[in-house]
């Protein structure tokens, strides 16, 4: 096998600063590929284990187990409304026997026959509207639920037969995400970046400096390096990448690059359940890493 041989050596990418600028712009990419893959492969890995499951239950219980169950307050209500009336009319009768000694006894009983009448009549009539009301309601239910279970169906369908070109476009990233990484590996062996700053989030924040203006160079008082220690120690910026992905939108104007890397994962993300996209993101990885790992070495 033929030994890799570096087209350029660091200091004179160091040296010039539109090389330099490529050079960061180049590992930028490959950073943002990888992180946006592995993004990528856990959402497939997250489809694949749940594909399949059902969300909705289908109702089997009868609509009597149904009624009584839920609904048992309103033959409570019915009874105690058709007390409240038989107590309310036998109070007046009480106080107009009270107030009129010398009234005809036939009031009396006339008014008594329609108070039995009223307290039997009325919460019925009430039990029988409530009960047609919630027979209504339940065939709703009952008809929505079966509605609900049939279309849970068809997706679990869809879901099963996605799952082989899920399986193997998350292969596909994973050979990519491998190949990212030795290409990153072999681009940090250039010996441009000192150790401690070969990672995504400081990579993203030196070539936003240089690429704002705000910085021309790496090293020195106003280099990129000097800065980046500056704003860290004054939590102007975040280093941590989990912590950024969480607060995404509050380190836009300070760490452009690095959100503008995490929004492209996130636009990937809501593409994973497109096999046809994934698969042409995939294509497109192993070319940009080719063209760029032919930039450093022959």
């Amino acid at each position: 096998m033929k030994e890799e041989m570096l087209v350029k050596c660091a200091d004179e990418l160091i040296d010039d600063k539109e090389q330099l600028q490529q050079y960061l712009k180049d590992i930028y990419t490959i950073e943002t590929e990888r992180y946006s893959l592995q993004e990528a492969e856990e959402e497939l890995k997250y489809r694949i284990e749940n594909a399949g499951q059902a969300q909705v239950q289908e109702r089997v219980e009868s609509y009597y187990t149904y009624y009584f169950k839920e609904y048992l307050g309103n033959l409570k209500f019915t009874f105690i409304l058709g007390i409240g009336v038989t107590a309310l009319v036998f109070t007046i009768l009480i106080l107009m026997d009270f107030l009129t000694n010398d009234a005809p006894y036939w009031i009396g009983t006339g008014i008594g026959k329609i108070t039995i009448l009223i307290a039997i009549v009325l919460p019925t009539v009430k039990f029988i509207q409530s009960e047609r009301k919630e027979v209504g309601e339940y065939e709703a239910r009952k008809e929505n639920n079966r509605k609900a279970v049939e279309e849970d169906k068809v997706r679990i369908e869809n879901e099963l037969a996605e799952v082989p070109n899920y399986k193997k476009n998350m292969n596909k990233c994973r050979k990519n995400i491998v190949d990212c990484e030795e290409k990153l590996q072999k681009l940090y062996d250039v010996g441009v970046l000192f150790p401690k700053y070969r990672e995504f989030v400081c990579v993203s924040q030196l070539l936003e400096y240089l690429l704002s203006g705000r910085c021309e160079d790496l090293i020195g008082y106003t280099g990129a390096y000097n800065l980046y220690e500056q704003e860290l120690r004054m939590n102007i910026i975040i280093a941590e990448l989990e912590l950024i992905s969480e607060e995404l939108d509050a380190i836009k104007e300070n760490q452009y690059m690095i959100y503008n890397a995490i929004c492209q994962a996130n636009y990937l993300l809501r593409e994973v359940k497109d096999n046809t996209a994934i698969a042409t993101y995939n294509t497109e990885v192993i070319a940009t890493n080719m063209m760029i790992y032919n930039r450093y070495y022959y």
